[in-house]
């Protein structure tokens, strides 16, 4: 079964949306609190209620970090964001690599990227 932890999704809209894709596709769904972003991705895959140091700080965008989802299930939750115009900036899918890593330490790297991508656009 795949798994996705987000972080910091307010809009109800698009939780209703993940969440009803992710009933469908039998996707476990993890809403990470922002005390847990210290936590290595690892950790809050598989002890998503473990004790953790309170996080100093926190960061507050919306993340999506997608861990082994079928290539339908896949495509299927990005595309219907997408089309219902509550696509979620930051993403990630768990690597070997990028499993070691805290949310926070992901987050930055997503920032980075996504800072390099809209260089190269301009």
């Amino acid at each position: 079964m795949g798994t996705v932890l987000l972080f910091n999704i307010s809009d109800l809209r698009k939780i209703a949306i993940i969440r009803l894709l992710a009933y469908r596709y039998g996707i476990r769904l993890l809403e990470v609190d922002p005390e847990q972003q210290n936590q290595t991705i690892d950790r809050l895959l598989k002890d998503p209620d473990g004790k953790a140091l309170p996080c100093p700080d926190p960061f507050q965008d919306e993340m999506m970090v997608m861990h082994d989802l079928s290539g339908e299930a896949f495509h299927a939750l990005l595309d219907t964001l997408r089309r219902e115009g509550k696509s979620v900036k930051l993403k990630a899918v768990v690597t070997d690599h990028n499993r070691k890593w805290t949310a926070l330490h992901l987050h930055r790297e997503l920032l980075a990227e996504a800072m390099t991508m809209s260089k190269r656009r301009k």
